[in-house]
């Protein structure tokens, strides 16, 4: 499904990039001429939610998590969890651009691009068990087995566990475009294709309560089905966990939109881009737990995916 998007996006940028084309050599005889090509600078920030298929790895997580109290609630344990910093993963995309219009149709740009996070990506679980019982700590420990299966982070028997995803982006894009003016130049319709070197950051913490009693013991693993070795590598993820990953590389990036002169040579425009896969492989981080009698514990995993900005600026004509 994902690859349908994905495929389905591309192919109606490149229709719309064909259609601003034809729309270009067809132009109305009435535009203006004398309308000189030239620098123009632009400033605004984009809004998104993907952050290269982030997104949708925290939304499993949280939503993961979620149920996971409510079906500790059903078997009678003291379980809550907290979203409130939660929710979808938003992105800001603050960017400065440069642009040259070579002609009134054709153009070049070329810029900036930075990312942070805005709000999202944050939440926690909490399990009282004050008691360690054992009754509770099963309950936790099938949870976990059905979490740790479907590469969901796992949460403590006892106490707090917090859960935040961040992430960063530098981004250096450089496009070739078509412009349709209206007006004599006062509206401009126009879409590019082009490259840019993205480099993604992404940073993801897990952090337990002291008292979590992060163990998974062998009457526990029985009750819950799983064998020993399984067992050991859980508890081996059941820690403290700071991941961070770094993904960079060339992307082939869509986009769409307009302009207009709002005041003297000041306006403002709103566009659309969408940008392909960075790197098409999971990154994977490992960590050492020697002490478990084993190494090479994967810690995660994260792929750079697509992402889709929506944008916002001014603009000033040189």
């Amino acid at each position: 499904m994902k690859d349908f998007r994905k495929g389905f996006l591309v192919a109606l940028s490149c229709i719309a990039f064909v259609c601003v084309s034809t729309l270009a050599v067809f132009a109305q005889e009435g535009t203006s001429t004398s309308m000189v090509p030239g620098l123009s600078i632009a400033a605004g920030t984009g809004i998104t939610s993907e952050f290269g298929g982030l997104g949708a790895s925290v939304y499993k997580s949280e939503a993961a998590h979620e149920k996971v109290v409510q079906s500790l609630k059903t078997k009678g344990i003291k379980a809550s969890y907290d979203g409130d910093k939660g929710g979808s993963l938003i992105g800001l995309i603050p960017e400065v651009m440069v642009r040259y219009d070579i002609t009134k149709y054709f153009f070049v740009r070329a810029g900036y691009q930075g990312g942070v996070r805005l709000t999202g990506g944050q939440w926690s679980v909490t399990v009282q068990n004050p008691t360690h019982s054992s009754t509770i700590y099963g309950g936790v420990d099938a949870a976990n087995f059905a979490l740790w299966s479907n590469g969901v982070e796992q949460i403590g028997g006892n106490g707090k566990t917090t859960f935040n995803y961040k992430f960063s982006s530098h981004e250096i894009p450089f496009v070739l475009g078509l412009n349709v003016p209206v007006e004599e130049g006062k509206y401009n319709v126009y879409a590019a294709i082009g490259v840019k070197y993205a480099f993604f950051i992404f940073e993801k913490t897990v952090l337990y309560a002291p008292t979590s009693l992060n163990c998974w013991t062998t009457a526990y693993s029985t009750g819950a089905g799983v064998d020993t070795l399984t067992a050991t590598y859980m508890q081996a993820d059941r820690q403290q966990t700071k991941l961070k990953y770094n993904l960079h590389g060339l992307a082939i990036t869509w986009m769409m939109g307009v302009d207009a002169k709002i005041y003297d040579n000041f306006g403002a425009y709103l566009e659309y881009e969408f940008v392909t896969n960075t790197d098409s492989k999971a990154v994977k981080n490992t960590k050492l737990s020697s002490s478990y009698g084993f190494t090479n514990v994967w810690g995660g995993a994260v792929s750079s995916g697509t992402c889709r900005y929506y944008k916002v600026g001014v603009k000033y004509w040189l």
